[in-house]
């Protein structure tokens, strides 16, 4: 199926994303230089060699994956989890980088983009950035993209219910509980997870983010 959108078209076939033409590329990095974002305390980047190897160096820390089902807290675990997302088609991948002093801060995407006529979002810092308020500007450059350039109709997210201060941040972002999309998964330890099903619809972007 071929998709236009108001950045150039991209292709969605069996829910993979083909962007690599160049009107489209060119449209995401113009994106994220928008003026409305220069003021914000972060910048999403597409992720470069430079980026990549300083999360390679930095990623695999315990209290980033605290409420992981499968933590990456070893070097080669972390490794292997992070070409898997990069090297996912169905995906776009970012860098989070806050402003004040040009560090690497952390990592969001949007994946499996056009299931549920939407995109699952997931986003991680690094521990020194956590618990500052960067996600609420993260979410919304990432939602721009997701509803701006790629017109998806909503994007959502599964959080451990153990993972109470993100889930009370996501919501307070305007993401509403589904709890008939809840989920339990298992663990590496053999135990189940419950998860919490949140969607942010497109209609509300404005509202909370504009």
């Amino acid at each position: 199926m071929l998709v236009s959108s108001p950045s150039g078209n991209y292709f969605l076939k069996n829910q993979t994303l083909f962007w690599e033409s160049e009107p489209f590329k060119l449209s995401v990095a113009e994106y994220l230089t928008r003026s409305a974002f220069k003021s914000t305390p972060i910048v999403l980047e597409i992720p470069d060699t430079d980026s990549i190897e300083s999360l390679y160096d930095k990623g695999c820390a315990q209290e980033i994956w605290r409420f992981s089902r499968y933590p990456k807290t070893s070097s080669s675990v972390f490794r292997q989890y992070f070409d898997r997302a990069l090297a996912r088609r169905d995906s776009l991948s970012f860098v989070i980088r806050e402003q004040k002093e040009g560090k690497i801060a952390g990592f969001t995407r949007l994946k499996s983009i056009g299931k549920m006529r939407g995109a699952e979002t997931g986003t991680w810092f690094l521990p020194q950035y956590q618990n500052k308020h960067l996600n609420f500007f993260a979410k919304k450059i990432l939602l721009g993209i997701a509803f701006d350039l790629l017109e998806l109709s909503n994007v959502y997210c599964y959080v451990s219910q153990e993972n109470i201060p993100s889930i009370k941040s996501l919501k307070n972002m305007g993401f509403v509980s589904q709890e008939g999309y809840s989920r339990e998964k298992r663990c590496a330890d053999g135990r189940a997870q419950a998860q919490e099903f949140l969607l942010f619809d497109s209609a509300n972007y404005l509202s909370v983010f504009g």
